[in-house]
């Protein structure tokens, strides 16, 4: 399983406005600057995000973006479905009919419990804690 551009980005750009902001708005152009992220592509999946409830914007000459939740309650797997639909390593998983053999498939079974422990670990990870690393990082590459 792979996670497409649009969820590592989407992540990348929740990091960076979590640690970015201070009192104002973070303009899209700085995020994409600091990410090495076309800002046009950055436009659209900030766009799914603010959709979803996870950022807002704020117009005006010191617009920018803001978080629109505390950073506890951004859930990394609310986050990836979000841009990707849900998540299944195999798309019988999602769709047994899609496969004949999916009621009685023991690999099937295993791809399920994969995919559980991979949601499993996505749920228990939040911005906070993915913002309380990136610090933790800064700190240590300023020693």
């Amino acid at each position: 399983m792979r996670f497409s551009t649009k969820a590592r980005y989407g992540l990348r750009f929740l990091i960076d406005l979590a640690v970015s902001y201070k009192d104002s708005p973070v303009r899209l152009r700085d995020i994409a600057l600091r990410e090495k992220i076309s800002k046009k592509y950055l436009e659209h999946i900030v766009s799914v995000l603010v959709a979803n409830g996870f950022v807002r914007a704020v117009r005006g000459s010191k617009g920018g973006f803001v978080l629109a939740k505390p950073m506890e309650q951004i859930v990394v797997l609310d986050v990836i479905e979000a841009l990707e639909g849900k998540l299944s390593v195999v798309e019988c998983i999602l769709l047994p009919e899609v496969c004949e053999r999916s009621p009685d498939c023991v690999a099937r079974m295993l791809w399920t419990k994969v995919n559980e422990a991979i949601r499993q670990t996505l749920r228990g990870v939040t911005l906070k804690d993915l913002y309380n690393e990136a610090v933790r990082c800064e700190r240590k590459r300023k020693r």
